[in-house]
Formats: structure tokens, sequence, C-alpha cells
């Protein structure tokens, strides 16, 4: 595995994103507590250019050939555990640091560094978080996620097709022997 596309449905955090925006983010808040997750271990991972400029750059090129509406090529996300949505307590204290919140970025963006792949993602905003402009129904939501799905696999099916398989990125780059196994084994 070279490159890992993601996708999701987030809320905003920032008053000025509208349900059925797509953000295309450039960095990340790891609220989980999935911290644990990973594969043997033996990496330090960088996590300077997390989230792959190449992936994003033709991200933004096939959503705006697929999407009229309004797209942010940058932004942050906010990613906390689930089931549950954010309290608006929480949505308060994320103002002023993250642009969107979601439940699926972490640990997933750890894994494919670990890999030495790129990853980046295609987000879309279905929801305001909670004490954001106002209050959002759970029919809404539904509408949303069922009428907009075709589109946003299309974007994805195109982006795919036409994405190299190696990049130039230098994502790969940034994962490193892990300095302590090197002591541990002298």
């Amino acid at each position: 595995v070279k490159r890992i596309i993601s996708e999701g449905g987030v809320g905003s955090v920032n008053h000025l994103l509208d349900p059925r925006d797509f953000v295309i983010p450039h960095d990340y808040i790891d609220m989980s507590v999935r911290k644990d997750v990973g594969l043997e271990g033996r990496y330090l991972l960088i996590m300077r250019d997390s989230l792959c400029s190449e992936i994003r750059s033709q991200l933004l090129e096939h959503t705006r050939q697929h999407y009229q509406g309004r797209i942010f090529q940058r932004g942050v996300y906010a990613v906390t555990d689930g089931r549950h949505f954010e309290s608006p307590a929480e949505i308060a204290m994320l103002q002023g640091h993250a642009d969107i919140v979601g439940q699926s970025l972490c640990p997933e963006v750890y894994l494919a560094r670990e890999i030495g792949a790129c990853y980046a993602g295609l987000y879309f905003v279905v929801n305001y978080g909670e004490g954001v402009v106002k209050d959002w129904s759970h029919q809404q939501l539904g509408d949303i996620f069922y009428d907009d799905a075709p589109l946003i696999g299309r974007i994805l099916i195109d982006t795919i097709r036409q994405m190299p398989v190696e990049g130039t990125c230098g994502c790969s780059e940034l994962r490193k022997e892990t300095l302590l196994k090197t002591i541990y084994n002298k």
C-alpha cells in the first residue's frame, strides 16, 4: 500500500463552515484515546506534513470537477472518540484550534505513516458541531449522507484513477527507525 485516501462525514467547529461544505484538511488534533494502536513499534513517526500534499492536491482538483459548492483546501480536523457526538463545551474548547470534528482520521494516519504510505482525506460537513450556528436534526444528517454518497464516490474514484501509484511527496521519509530499540539492542 503506497497511498491511502479517506473520506467521512464531519461536524463543523468553525462557525463559517456549513453542511455540504467539503474540507480537505492539512493537519489534525488527536483527542482520541487510541494512541497505542500500532504495528511493530519499530518506527519513530514524524507527523510533520502528516496529510499528504500530493493526495490533497488531487482531491481538490477532482472535487472541483464534480462539485459546485464550497471546497476548503485547508483545515484542522479534531479527532475524538465515538460513538457519541461532542458536547457544546467540547466544541467550544476546540473553537479557534480546529475547523472540523469527527472520528475517522486517527489512528489511521499513524498506521499509514508506519507502513510508509501517504494519507489524506476528503471530508463532508454533515452537521454543525453542538452550539455552532444552530441545532441539527437526525433527518438532515441522514439526508446528507444518503443524497450525497454517489457524489463523494465519483470524486474518490476519479481521484484514484488519475493518481500515480508512487508520489514524490516524501511522506515515506517521515518515519525513522526508533532510537529506543537501537539503544536496547546494544
